[in-house]
């Protein structure tokens, strides 16, 4: 899990998205707003919605990889996701900062409408705001980390020897420590086993094409070789392990190794 690079809506769309939120803000009363937010966008949602046709070409351009999920690098992101759910947030329902693409597993029995909130700027107390009988949630920080507006390596590491899970940066009882960690169990990041054995994979592919690069003396061929590994290393589905292999190198001998015979990767 990365952050996500920042990309501008057209102006039109732009303004289209605020007319609709505009619009929506006037519904009287919260719960009628939260239902009719829902309503609203989800027959704006659709592929031939002009205004939704350019969110989600946005949106897939921002995306890791080829349209990879924004919060498990894995999946195909297909589904527009509201990081502060619609059920909570109904003043955020065609706010563009709020968008991701992720994928079903992630956005649907994953992340859902659960949202947590720490209760002030100190302590680790948090929130859950209610489903059944929706109220304005309290003001408080979000225990998800978002994407779109932090860097989740802040918080976070990859384990590149072993077991390829994500691992805190702080210690535990930290409220940086509470986050990732409500952020890696909400998203299943390391109890799906099918992202884990991606990152190994990705590991090894990434220091294979390397590799090639490394045994190529010739200048000519050297640097037809070295721009097709960075192509395909910019193609690849969890990028977070390269950004990881660029960061961790100095620990581990393979990669100092690797990255000393072809620097010019780190600028991949």
């Amino acid at each position: 899990m990365m952050s996500v690079p920042a990309r501008h809506l057209p102006d039109d769309i732009a303004a289209t998205l605020r007319h609709l939120q505009s619009e929506l803000d006037v519904v009287p009363g919260f719960e009628a707003r939260v239902a009719e937010g829902k309503r609203r966008f989800k027959l704006r949602n659709r592929k031939n919605d002009v205004t939704f046709r350019a969110v989600r070409q946005t949106l897939r351009a921002m995306c890791s990889g080829v349209q990879r999920c924004m919060y498990c690098e894995d999946s195909c992101g297909d589904q527009v996701e509201h990081f502060r759910p619609k059920d909570h947030y109904p003043g955020l329902v065609f706010a563009w900062e709020n968008f991701l693409y992720a994928c079903g597993a992630c956005n649907g029995p994953g992340k859902g409408v659960r949202f947590p909130l720490f209760r002030s700027s100190e302590g680790s107390a948090v929130l859950m705001p209610g489903v059944d009988a929706p109220l304005p949630p309290p003001h408080g920080d979000a225990l998800l980390i978002d994407p779109r507006t932090e860097d989740p390596m802040e918080l976070m590491e990859l384990d590149l020897v072993s077991t390829f899970y994500f691992v805190s940066r702080y210690p535990e009882g930290s409220r940086q420590h509470q986050r990732w960690r409500y952020t890696a169990d909400i998203l299943g990041l390391n109890e799906r086993d099918a992202l884990c054995r991606q990152r190994e994979q990705k590991f090894k592919l990434f220091k294979l094409l390397i590799e090639v690069v490394a045994r190529e003396v010739e200048p000519a061929r050297r640097a037809v070789q070295l721009a097709r590994s960075r192509d395909l290393v910019s193609q690849e589905s969890h990028q977070t392990v390269w950004a990881e292999m660029k960061r961790q190198r100095e620990r581990h001998p393979t990669l100092v190794e690797l990255f000393g015979a072809v620097p010019e990767a780190l600028e991949w």
